[in-house]
């Protein structure tokens, strides 16, 4: 039923629109139309009437007469429910109380309403009895009133929803008049979210100054209490403290026996902590939430309960699809309840602009016509296009040569514009037809068709929907009557990969012909022209210039080129032959550089050429310093000039070198870059002052050291790196990644002294692994003496040490692994294999052991026993164990508290001696197997699940004699430890591998 009030019937809801769009009609009026919500309401009325005649009757006064007053209030309603208006509804009263109006007094009334016109508000009143004073009255009576569509318990019985807020809000409407029936409000969409309340209050809505300006204006006045709201109070001594309303508070509490101020209008300036942070109804006398009560202390605007306020209520709608706006009332009695009737409408909310195609002319067009015609199709699928919103908009355009619209070329509208074009329909819209008016000069056109939907989306046709910028949209129409000019030409400019002009490209083999305007690339062919006198191979034509194709020219070359056929502009207009330019030289001279050498420890020879002739001497310029002077010049086009390392800044380094040289034509020609040495076609050399990152010393890596303190081993037959890691990298680029090339370096002089004997030489024992890196390999080294070894090198360039590099080198012995044993049976195992593994050298007779037991499951035998022979103190041939092995756990008695130790081979060992294999310990799946822990890197302990990986094992024992045994379990975070030996128990059988 959308349409609007005139497409109501009674006790139905209407919508003003059918289509709305975000961003077109954003604005839904709702009407609804019910009569028996048109209730009169009750006026105690003091006057004046509608021509300010005062409530009074003069005197003197005499019975009989009449006066008559035309009330501002009405129609008058039927008050007493007698079926008519008449006198009987209109009371007449005192001012100040419901009493008769008896100025005697003698008891009787002074005045009567003699007769009532309700329609148009005339009341007529006799004077009935002697008055003896002006006699003051009001006018008690019931009249029409604007009233709202609120039900008996105060709730909005029209709701607003959409497909994106199913649920919706109620909305108040107001009646358009007094009589009318019809009540309206307006409501906002969105993409964003719904919403009913705002922070700030619409005074146009609850009619009511609520900041104290005077007016009922302001569409946003901030929740607080205004000084001038509040008759000028200084409600914030503590801020402003001059008594001036100047101020609003709008947070915090205010003491009302500081200001004395009733501010929340409760009758008394007792309270000491009022909420800053609200509109108080009582204060202002006025209802500001639409509940029917001047009660509330409010703090957010109700948009959608104030019908008549500028700030309306906004209902979300989808901003990715169309939606549906839904307005529903349930019709309301006489009562203000609610009935079973209810009455809808709907809104289609759309988003896509109106499409435009079948433009014609094609954009870039160029036409002799002076009139020319303007075509454009115009559809819209979803509301449809508003056939009056169709215009052509046609812009002077300043183009720039290239034949297209582009940002900043569209100038103002000509003549006419927009235009209002002749229309037809056509499936989903309109063609549109325009015929300029004549167009006088050549000018270029830009012009583009515009439309709207009747959602009120607005759209535009667009020449090129891949590029953007408001201009661009723009078709490019050209009206020429003018043939081509050949304007100049030039030698060496050409066309770059995206077809664009490149003035720098310095092409030998190019020559571009400019013409005043864009040519027909049809009409162009290679024999068009000569260039020198000779027809170039290609010509290559791009808006108003023509790239002809040539042999290779000469540097400083300016060839004449001449149109030796025809060509035409985009028009049509043809150019003869006869045109002819001699063309500039924009080729710049080529410049070489060559140098004397890439790496350098003093000076460096630097040459430069060109392939014409330049003015003067070339720049040259280092690290991109000042130019440098003395060049020489020994040959034609040759120029030479040695630069020191001063020059070149005197610290390492890559050294940059530029330079350039300007031909009679003004154009330049360079090498090199002035400071980026990672530029494409940079020239560069190292400058290297010293060896290894100015002189630093060797780095030594000895196996066997711990790398703590001065360098030691325990090995007798070691690797001794030795490091010249700063050779390499002695100098960074601006983004400090290293740009040295350079690391060789050689050791010239290498000797090796043992504590204060005579130097050996040993040149020529080391083996070099990388540029900077050596490896020597030292044997039969003696424990307790300490070794120097002695040496110098030279680097790529030359630099050497100017002292030679010395290292000490201190052998010791190897620290014993010690295994600490309680009186009883203990239950350990090796961490290191011992040098001499025999049992009597493991277990001396010092060592109060007496019984050593190792337990192999995989054995028929599984119990190997060993006894300390009593008579000898040994243990003897006969004994099971003979030599002790890691991996292995051993059950040990001991008969006292007692360390043993013992010499051992670290696995990390990294000497010239192989050190020892890592074992693989075999388990047996469903027995108990005798275990050890065994370290490869020298730690102490590991956990107890890594350990045991490679075994699908249930659980571990250790044992101890304090303290017994020790359950370790899978997942319990537990660790086994070097000298401790474990019952392991696995499921199957598998191998734990260290």
């Amino acid at each position: 039923m959308s349409g609007g009030i005139s497409a109501q019937d009674a006790n139905q809801a209407a919508a003003d629109l059918t289509w709305a769009s975000p961003s077109g009609n954003t604005t839904i009026t709702v009407t609804v139309n019910d009569s028996d919500i048109n209730r009169s309401g009750a006026q105690n009325d003091s006057g004046p009437d509608q021509y300010d005649n005062a409530f009074t009757i003069a005197i003197p006064a005499v019975v009989g007469d009449t006066h008559t007053f035309v009330v501002a209030n009405f129609p008058i309603a039927d008050r007493n429910g007698d079926g008519s208006v008449n006198s009987l509804d209109v009371t007449i009263y005192n001012p100040g109380a419901d009493t008769i109006v008896d100025t005697g007094p003698n008891g009787t009334a002074d005045l009567a309403v003699q007769s009532v016109d309700g329609d148009n508000g005339v009341i007529v009143i006799r004077v009935v009895d002697n008055v003896i004073v002006a006699a003051d009255f009001r006018l008690v009576y019931n009249s029409a009133v604007v009233n709202v569509s609120t039900d008996a318990d105060g709730a909005e019985p029209t709701v607003i929803s959409s497909n994106e807020n199913i649920t919706g809000f109620g909305l108040r409407l107001a009646e358009t008049g007094k009589t009318t029936g019809l009540y309206s409000a307006t409501v906002e969409i969105a993409t964003t979210v719904s919403q009913t309340d705002f922070a700030a209050f619409d005074e146009t809505g609850v009619g009511v100054d609520l900041n104290g300006d005077g007016d009922v204006t302001d569409l946003a006045v901030a929740v607080g209490l205004y000084e001038a709201a509040y008759g000028g109070a200084d409600l914030d001594p503590a801020l402003d403290g001059d008594g001036n309303a100047i101020t609003v508070v709008t947070a915090g509490t205010v003491d009302e026996t500081v200001t004395g101020t009733d501010l929340n209008g409760d009758g008394d300036a007792l309270d000491v902590a009022v909420a800053a942070a609200a509109f108080y109804e009582a204060a202002y006398g006025v209802d500001l939430n639409g509940d029917g009560d001047t009660a509330d202390a409010v703090t957010q605007y109700a948009a959608n309960l104030f019908p008549n306020g500028s700030v309306r209520p906004i209902i979300q709608v989808s901003s990715t699809a169309n939606d549906v706006i839904t307005i529903t009332y349930t019709d309301l009695d006489g009562d203000l309840e609610r009935t079973a009737i209810q009455s809808t409408d709907s809104v289609t909310v759309e988003s896509t602009d109106p499409a435009f195609s079948g433009l014609s002319p094609a954009s870039g067009s160029a036409t002799t016509d002076v009139t020319p015609d303007i075509v454009a199709d115009v559809t819209d699928s979803d509301s449809g296009v508003t056939e009056a919103s169709i215009a052509i908009e046609v812009h002077v355009w300043a183009d720039d040569g290239d034949g297209k619209v582009q940002e900043g070329e569209v100038g103002v509208p000509i003549a006419g514009s927009p235009f209002t074009p002749t229309t037809s329909a056509i499936t989903g819209g309109f063609r549109a037809t325009t015929t300029l008016p004549q167009q006088i000069g050549d000018p270029d056109l830009a012009w583009r068709a515009v439309a709207t939907d009747v959602a009120g989306n607005a759209g535009a046709s667009d020449s090129d929907a891949s590029d953007t910028g408001a201009d661009i949209s723009y078709q490019a129409l050209s009206v020429d009557n003018t043939p081509p000019s050949l304007l100049e030409a030039f030698a060496g400019h050409a066309l770059d990969a995206d077809g664009a002009l490149d003035v720098a490209a310095n092409s030998a083999t190019t020559v571009r012909a400019r013409f005043d305007e864009s040519l027909d690339a049809d009409s162009v062919v290679p024999s068009d022209f000569t260039v020198g006198g000779v027809t170039p191979t290609a010509a290559n034509v791009s808006s108003g210039n023509v790239y002809l194709t040539v042999s290779s020219l000469a540097p400083s070359a300016t060839p004449e080129v001449e149109l030796v056929g025809k060509v035409s502009d985009r028009a049509g207009n043809e150019l003869g032959a006869g045109s002819k330019k001699t063309a500039s030289d924009v080729i710049a001279p080529t410049i070489s550089v060559t140098l004397g050498a890439s790496l350098t420890n003093d000076t460096v020879k630097v040459s430069i050429t060109s392939d014409e002739d330049i003015i003067g001497s070339p720049t040259l310029r280092i690290n991109g310093n000042a130019a440098l002077g003395g060049l020489t010049n020994p040959g034609a086009r040759l120029w030479e000039r040695t630069v020191t390392k001063a020059e070149a800044d005197g610290v390492d380094g890559r050294v940059t070198v530029y330079a350039e040289g300007r031909d009679a034509s003004g154009n330049v020609g360079s090498k090199g870059s002035l400071t980026d040495g990672g530029a494409t076609g940079a020239v560069t050399y190292e400058l290297d002052l010293a060896i290894n990152d100015n002189g630093a010393e060797p780095i030594y890596v000895v196996s066997g050291d711990d790398a703590v303190g001065a360098p030691e081993t325990s090995e007798v037959n070691p690797f001794v790196r030795i490091q010249f890691n700063g050779e390499g990298t002695e100098y960074e680029d601006d983004a400090a990644a290293d740009v040295d090339t350079h690391a060789l370096v050689t050791i010239t002089t290498l000797t090796l002294t043992k504590d204060a004997e005579t130097a050996v030489d040993i040149l020529g024992t080391e083996v070099r692994r990388t540029d900077s890196e050596f490896v020597l390999a030292l044997t039969g080294l003696s424990v307790g003496s300490t070794y120097t070894i002695t040496l110098n090198a030279e680097d790529e360039i030359g630099n050497v040490y100017a002292l030679d590099q010395t290292m000490s080198l201190d052998v010791v012995a190897r620290a014993k692994v010690a295994l600490a044993l309680q009186p009883g049976m203990n239950l350990v195992s090796f961490p290191e294999a011992p040098v001499e593994p025999g049992i009597n050298e493991v277990f001396p007779a010092s060592s109060n052991v007496d019984v050593v037991l190792a337990y192999d499951p995989s054995q028929d035998v599984p119990w190997l026993v060993s006894q300390r022979n009593t008579g000898t103190g040994l243990f003897g041939s006969e004994a099971e164990i003979q030599t002790i092995q890691i991996g292995l756990g051993y059950w040990v008695q001991s008969t006292g508290f007692n360390d043993i130790s013992y010499s051992s081979r670290p696995f990390i060992q990294a000497g010239v001696v192989p050190p020892p294999v890592p074992p693989a310990i075999p388990v047996v799946g469903g027995q108990s197997n005798l275990v050890g822990f065994v370290s490869l890197t020298g730690a102490a302990n590991a956990l107890t699940d890594t350990y045991f990986q490679g075994v699908t094992w249930q659980v571990a024992y250790s044992f101890a004699p304090d303290s017994g045994w020790t359950a370790l379990r899978p997942g319990d975070a537990s660790t086994v430890v070097e000298g401790k030996g474990y019952i392991l128990f696995a499921a199957a059988n598998g191998w734990v591998t260290p």
